[in-house]
């Protein structure tokens, strides 16, 4: 085009009536602006670019020199720079326009589109399904891929159960096995050369309940589960005794026996060894109670002694010894056992009786299984004196005893403090006329006691922070075992008094002042008849219970977390 351009020198004008012009112009020859000419070029900052994808363009002027410039990217932005950059942030074709003013006043324009990628249409679009989403412990589930992508991707499964030490897969279409109750998140993530994509979804798998009687020792028969513990795979080891000998054995989830039993032994000049109490400790298992001695080289009467035994996780025997305490005459029977806070040895608890008094004794042992001092006794002035249980502090230990209440002149249940070195630290918190069984600790200065009396069962709960004993009666029951669970609550076991039939209960109370969560009925609907002497908390939050069946089998009864056998 061409654009006119004047130049005025002189313009007279006389007025004398009529108008009458006289002016000296020059006229300009006409600017040619068909020589300016623009146009561009851009560079994305990848290939293919997908939001937010930054693009630079590049300006190129010919025929004059630009004074302007005005970019509109097809997005909505705009720019007034020579060489701009604009980052699109959304995909589809943009049309470009760029239009430059010369100092001359001419304009010229170019005009592209650019296509900025979908990236969602690259993109692989994870999706599973499982062919079950709830099933019971030990459930197997396949997954089924129904993933998409353009190009081959990678597959990365997380079956959100890292417990299982084989949580993830790389495999299209994978199986996995929940060996534990629970509600799985699983993931899978599809990847490919663009990008990747995810889907969730959840397996639901609720505990296995069972009821399972198993003749451990058929010869002499007769035997209880006086330890129960789960391993990593939901199997159980159980540890059976029946006053003659000492077994243990291991099941699977289902309450299968896997193994033939296997006996263990403190020594062959024991012929009958019967455990009081077994505890689960950092790297098995420690068992002690009675075994009545009889020296072959020397025949006599029998006497009883302390023993200890140490099983490996894998359930294997590790140690075993008995110990003679001075006099060798004298019958020393062990009750209860515990594991040191500090050391990583032991501490064993009982009696001693000379005959004439019987006093509660204490052994403690290094992690070694050595003696570590001598025998205490204490409180040994009179008959009946006994201590039941213990469990260790951070200071010491607390002891679980029957002895004589100076006050009332009557034989209590009663817990007191010892120091590592087993001497007395304060007096005893007496709690009654009953007989203890086994001491749950809360915390270093709570402990809950569990004790029976004239067919009649208690828990009662004392500490050393001062306040009265809480004391609940349990009528008809007898009351074994109990822990704190996982959600800091109190679970005991025990059975009714029935000779003939007694039947297995399960009691939760809450651990503050005993009062009732649940329990007490039969474990419905599944009510066998037997006795309740250990018990443990899954790790999908039921229980296990060991025992004793009417016909002097080992008793397994398996809940859920309510203690019922669905």
């Amino acid at each position: 085009m061409k654009h006119p351009a004047f130049i005025l020198f002189s313009c007279i004008v006389l007025l004398t009536g009529v108008l009458q012009e006289s002016c000296n112009l020059k006229m300009i020859d006409d600017v040619e602006c068909a020589d300016f000419k623009v146009s561009f070029s851009y560079v994305k900052d990848t290939s293919p670019c997908y939001p937010p994808c930054e693009i630079k363009f590049d300006s190129k002027i010919e025929g004059g020199t630009a004074r302007q410039f005005d970019w509109t990217f097809g997005d909505g932005n705009t720019s007034n720079q020579e060489d701009p950059t604009n980052i699109y942030e959304s995909p589809g074709s943009k049309p470009v326009r760029f239009q430059a003013t010369s100092a001359d006043g001419c304009e010229a324009s170019d005009t592209t589109t650019i296509v900025i990628e979908d990236l969602s249409a690259q993109l692989p679009v994870a999706k599973f399904a499982p062919e079950d989403t709830t099933g019971t412990a030990h459930f197997t589930v396949k997954f089924r891929n129904l993933s998409s992508s353009v190009t081959t991707p990678e597959h990365h499964w997380d079956f959100g159960d890292p417990g299982s030490g084989a949580n993830t897969s790389t495999a299209v279409e994978p199986q996995h096995t929940y060996e534990k109750a629970g509600t799985y998140t699983v993931v899978l993530t599809v990847t490919n050369a663009i990008g990747s994509s995810k889907d969730t979804g959840t397996v639901t798998v609720k505990p296995r309940t069972f009821v399972h009687s198993e003749d451990i020792d058929p010869v002499n028969s007769f035997e209880r589960a006086i330890l129960v513990d789960e391993d990593a795979k939901g199997n159980f080891a159980v540890i059976s005794t029946n006053d003659k000998a000492i077994w243990i054995s291991k099941f699977d989830y289902d309450g299968t026996l896997l193994s033939s039993p296997q006996k263990v032994s403190v020594g062959a000049d024991f012929p009958t060894q019967s455990i009081h109490s077994g505890k689960k400790v950092d790297d098995g298992y420690a068992l002690t109670g009675i075994g009545q001695y009889v020296n072959a080289s020397n025949p006599g009467p029998p006497n009883d002694d302390f023993f200890f035994l140490k099983v490996s996780s894998d359930l294997v025997q590790e140690h075993a010894e008995n110990y003679f305490f001075i006099g060798d005459d004298d019958s020393e029977s062990a009750y209860g056992i515990c594991q040191a806070t500090t050391g990583g040895g032991y501490l064993l608890c009982g009696n001693k009786f000379d005959g004439t008094q019987k006093g509660a004794m204490f052994l403690k042992l290094t992690s070694t299984y050595n003696r570590d001092g001598d025998p205490k006794i204490l409180y040994g002035s009179d008959l009946n004196q006994t201590a039941y249980d213990v469990q260790p502090t951070s200071t010491g230990f607390v002891a679980l005893a029957r002895i004589k209440n100076s006050v009332s002149g009557q034989y209590e249940a009663c817990i007191f403090q010892l120091t590592n070195s087993l001497n007395t630290a304060g007096d005893p918190v007496f709690l009654g006329n009953f007989v203890p069984e086994s001491l749950v600790k809360i915390s270093d200065s709570s402990f809950v006691v569990i004790g029976n009396n004239l067919g009649n069962a208690r828990i009662v709960k004392a500490g050393f922070g001062g306040g009265s004993p809480i004391e609940v009666v349990f009528t008809g029951i007898t009351l074994k075992r109990g822990l704190i669970t996982s959600d800091n609550e109190l679970a005991v076991v025990g059975h009714t008094t029935s000779v003939a039939n007694p039947e297995p209960r399960l009691y939760k109370r809450k651990s503050t002042d005993l009062s009732p969560i649940w329990g007490g009925d039969d474990l419905s609907p599944v009510n066998p008849f037997g006795e309740a002497h250990s018990i443990m908390q899954t790790a999908d939050n039921g229980f296990i219970i060991g025992g004793r069946d009417t016909q002097g089998r080992t008793l397994l009864l398996r809940t859920n977390a309510e203690g019922k056998i669905e």
